[in-house]
């Protein structure tokens, strides 16, 4: 075989650890392959889903959060875990053949969705039937980190630039549906770079060049916090605390090549529109390129 191809994979379980919890759905997407004449995106490829019976006692917390998210364990659709299994290698298989490639696991975090499945592999199947081996994976998050040259800690999915984090299928916990998005982030972070999204930003200009303005988080009374570059308040948000939001702007001002810490004063309590995480991230991501620098604490 001449490639290989990428396989998005996303696991909903009740718990945190294989044997003591299950693995109550996966769901796996083909996002693209790479070959000698380089990488072709793949969408709307093929898919893979499958419901597993349960067998071992997993986390009642866990459970009653899946049930608040509409899924239903041990559903009648739901098959045997040895059988959900033989049905995903020999997919794995059949895509392998059609393609012509060999299978590349994709997650993000890979360490949690691998565990799983390949604990599932060896534990029904037996050694060494998991169609991924130990090192035929990779994870998403570590792959960000490495292309930005950025640290680890801090390559979440929310500070990858909007071209990466941009795909169309939603997250909604269905196993099936967050393989699909998974896979559109991993190809859309397949085709960018770092270099150009940096030239991109900073090319974009006839307008005269910007000028930088501290950045200033302004904490309210304890549920509340807001972001304020210059005296304008441009992001706010309800029941996330101060290190969160110091985090989304540290991601910001990281984002734009810029030095924290950031200066953080407090203010009387105020009113104002509720916001949650991703929301703050989205009135962020307006803030025009190099708005920031360095301030003293």
């Amino acid at each position: 075989m001449s490639g290989e191809f990428y396989v998005s994979i996303d696991v909903e379980t009740d718990g945190s650890i294989p044997g003591d919890c299950n693995m109550v759905s996966v769901g796996a997407s083909v996002c693209g392959t790479l070959t000698p004449e380089g990488f072709e995106r793949i969408d709307g490829g093929p898919t893979f889903y499958r419901e597993l019976e349960t067998e071992f006692p997993g986390s009642p917390d866990t459970r009653r959060w899946l049930a608040g998210q509409g899924f239903e364990v041990n559903a009648p659709q739901a098959v045997a875990p040895k059988i959900a299994m033989i049905h995903f290698k020999e997919w794995v298989d059949r895509t392998a053949d059609a393609l012509g490639c060999r299978p590349v696991f994709v997650a993000y975090p890979l360490g949690f969705d691998w565990s799983f499945t390949h604990w599932y592999f060896e534990h029904y199947l037996g050694p060494k039937s998991d169609p991924f081996g130990f090192s035929n994976a990779l994870d998403i998050k570590t792959f960000f980190a490495a292309k930005a040259r950025r640290p680890l800690l801090g390559s979440l999915k929310r500070n990858m630039p909007r071209e990466v984090r941009n795909v169309k299928t939603p997250h909604t916990h269905n196993a099936k549906d967050d393989a699909v998005g998974q896979g559109e982030l991993f190809a859309n972070l397949m085709e960018w770079t770092a270099e150009c999204a940096r030239s991109s930003s900073t090319s974009v200009t006839s307008s005269p060049p910007m000028t930088k303005h501290p950045l200033v988080l302004v904490g309210f009374e304890p549920d509340w916090e807001a972001l304020y570059v210059e005296g304008t308040k441009v992001a706010e948000g309800h029941h996330v605390e101060k290190g969160q939001l110091v985090e989304f702007a540290q991601a910001i001002a990281i984002r734009e090549g810029c030095k924290v810490p950031l200066e953080t004063t407090h203010v009387e309590s105020d009113e104002g529109n509720e916001y949650e995480e991703h929301d703050i991230v989205e009135e962020l991501d307006k803030l025009p390129t190099g708005a920031y620098e360095r301030i003293s604490p």
